[in-house]
């Protein structure tokens, strides 16, 4: 967003909050957008900036899709997963 007056508008309200927040980012490619964008720095201390577990493409070894492929060949067994996941290679 490119919108200096609406930024600035934004930071004041983010910096004006009292209360005890935590905000978790799941991605490797968040936390990243966070430290080059200097977020973090820019936050009160009341606001805590956590990096979670990473998205389940980026955290998922191969072992565990070949282990899911071999499940789904099972009569009976339905996979549910986010699309991304469908684009690791096992």
């Amino acid at each position: 967003m490119n919108d200096k007056t609406y930024m600035k508008e934004l930071l004041q309200e983010i910096q004006s909050y009292k209360q005890e927040v935590s905000l978790m980012e799941v991605c490797g490619t968040h936390t990243m957008a966070i430290a080059r964008s200097g977020i973090r720095e820019m936050v009160p201390a009341n606001i805590k900036l956590l990096s979670g577990p990473g998205c389940p493409v980026c955290v998922t070894s191969q072992g565990d899709i070949d282990a899911v492929i071999k499940l789904c060949r099972e009569p009976g067994i339905i996979l549910c997963t986010c699309g991304d996941m469908l684009r690791v290679p096992g």
